[in-house]
Formats: C-alpha cells, structure tokens, sequence
C-alpha cells in the first residue's frame, strides 16, 4: 500500500538551542502561510544566504514534482547561486519584469480559483489535507518576494490582496524578505503583508521573531524555556548538489512508471532534456497536437514517430 504523502508542519527556518545547549529545529507554523525576514543593509549578503538555504531545504523536504518556487524580484544581479542551477529543471521560476508579475499572478489566482471551488471542502479545507486523501496530488506554491524594489502598485490591487487572502488554503505560501531601511518605508504594502505574515530580523546570525497573532504559542514557548533562535547553517552548496542528484535521478524512482518517454526538446541552455511521455507516472495517456501553420507539428509528429521506432521494439509499441 502506497504511503500518503503529508506535507510538513511547517517551513524550516533554524533551530532553537537551551540553556543546557540542547537543539530542537525551529518551523514557523504551517497555519502562518509563510513570513518576512528583514535585515540591515549590512547584514544584505547574510540575508540573502539565509534565504537560499530555506529554499533549498523545502526542496530537500518534498516531493520534486508536488513543489514550485516563484521568486518575484527586480533587481538585476543575481541573488540566489545555488538555486539558479534548478532553473533548467522548471521547480524553479524567475519573475523580475512588472509584466511577467501580472502574467504569473494571473495564472495562480485561477488555480487558487479552481482549488476553492472544485477540491476544497469543509472537511479537506485546505490543499495539505487534500494530498492526504486525494490520489491525484496538487503543486504546492512558495512565492518568494523582494520587499526592496517590489511595485507598491501590485500590493495594493485588489485581486493581490484576495490571493494572499486566500493563499493558504490554495497550497501557496509567502516568504518575503526585505531591507529593514528600505521596506519599512513602504507603509501601505509592507503593514497589509505583515498583517498576514509574522515577521523574522536577521541579526549576526540569530532570529529574532516578531510577535504577531499566528506566533503567540511560539513565542510564549520560547519565553517559558529561554530558548536561542538560530538560523540555518549556510550548505546551500551542498544542498544545491544534493536536489539536483535528486532531480536526475527522479525517473528512475517509485512504483509508477510511464510507458513511453520519447526526447523531444532540450531547455534553452541545453543542459536539460524535454521528452515526450505517456502512463502512468506522467498522468498522460493521449495527447493533442495542435497549432498555427507553420509552427512545426508536422515536425514534432515526425520526431515522435522516429523516436518510437528508434527506442521501442515491435514487440512495445506498434505504430
């Protein structure tokens, strides 16, 4: 019997330590949706780092195919080094333009839409506890933002808000992250997130968690057992090299497999090979080619075609 997938307690963020220097890890509760980290401009770098490695370790911690991460950020340098090396592999999107913003929030608002109205009931109420029962898994979403330069214009429309509004329960979550002397500024935006969200600052290493109504239980045990929030050692190499093992071996793994797997296309880069799959693990058993003239179907036909007779025997497939 196939074991239910459960999604975890919470986001992974650091570890407590005691008096006695006993560790315990430290999640920010699940019913929080997520939180906002800020840090001073000199602790910018750390942040960052920081981070990556809560990331990373929600990737480690889940299944490869049941997680996306969506990383709204406008600045020009690259921030995250580590995670950039899974971009090939479509778990992990960069979304620095207004326009690519728009386009993105509008698609998870329709899938927050259709997860509401078609899968949502009062007994699974939220998408953790519909993977629980359901057969057919949904993605889970951690939409990861830039407070620095994000547009103050997205936080206060309307729709926005009712996506973060009902986030949650849709399977997304939010980690905002931010530089105290910068974000702070932006009133409007940054009090309407941290309404929703509690907030974490950053400093020389320590967590410092603000309070806010979805950590009162964690701070009161904090406070009652003089506990020390640390954050997350930084093996963001390590971790980088451990999912993308993970990644390049996931065809090999679990008890459902697909019947054909045809190359079809690499990723722009060429680091990554597209195929073209039928059964059981790829939940497709027939497929629609369709498409303006010229836009190569008849090639992509004949790719297919070539690719069976090249792969699979007489005895496997029969054209």
């Amino acid at each position: 019997m196939k074991k239910k997938f459960l999604f975890s307690g919470g986001i992974y963020c650091g570890f407590f330590t005691d008096k006695e220097k006993n560790i315990l890890p430290f999640f920010m509760p699940e019913e929080a949706g997520g939180f906002i980290l800020l840090y001073d401009e000199k602790e910018k770098e750390h942040g960052n780092e920081y981070i990556e490695s809560v990331i990373l370790n929600i990737l480690k911690a889940m299944p490869l195919d049941l997680v996306e991460i969506d990383i709204f950020d406008y600045s020009i340098r690259k921030r995250f080094h580590y995670l950039s090396n899974l971009k090939s592999y479509g778990i992990y999107k960069l979304f620095n333009k207004s326009r690519f913003t728009q386009e993105q929030f509008s698609e998870l608002e329709d899938i927050a839409i259709h997860r509401h109205n078609d899968l949502l009931t009062p007994t699974n109420s939220t998408i953790s506890l519909y993977n629980q029962e359901s057969k057919f898994k949904e993605k889970y979403y951690y939409l990861v933002i830039n407070l620095d330069d994000y547009p103050d214009d997205m936080t206060r429309d309307k729709r926005f808000i009712e996506l973060i509004e009902a986030s949650r329960e849709a399977g997304m979550y939010i980690i905002a992250f931010g530089d105290k002397s910068v974000t702070l500024k932006k009133k409007e935006s940054v009090e309407f997130l941290l309404k929703f969200y509690p907030a974490i600052e950053y400093k020389k290493e320590n967590l410092y968690i603000n309070r806010h109504n979805k950590t009162e239980r964690l701070l009161s045990i904090i406070q009652k057992h003089e506990l020390h929030v640390c954050c997350l050692e930084d093996k963001n190499m390590e971790l980088s090299k451990e999912i993308l093992d993970k990644l390049q071996n996931a065809h090999t793994k679990g008890d459902e497999k697909d019947f054909m797997s045809i190359p079809i296309a690499t990723s722009a880069d060429g680091r990554v090979t597209h195929n073209f799959t039928l059964g059981d693990k790829s939940r497709n058993y027939h497929a629609l080619v369709v498409g303006m003239a010229g836009t190569g179907k008849s090639t992509l036909l004949s790719n297919i075609i070539l690719g069976i007779a090249e792969q699979y025997t007489p005895l496997e497939a029969e054209l």
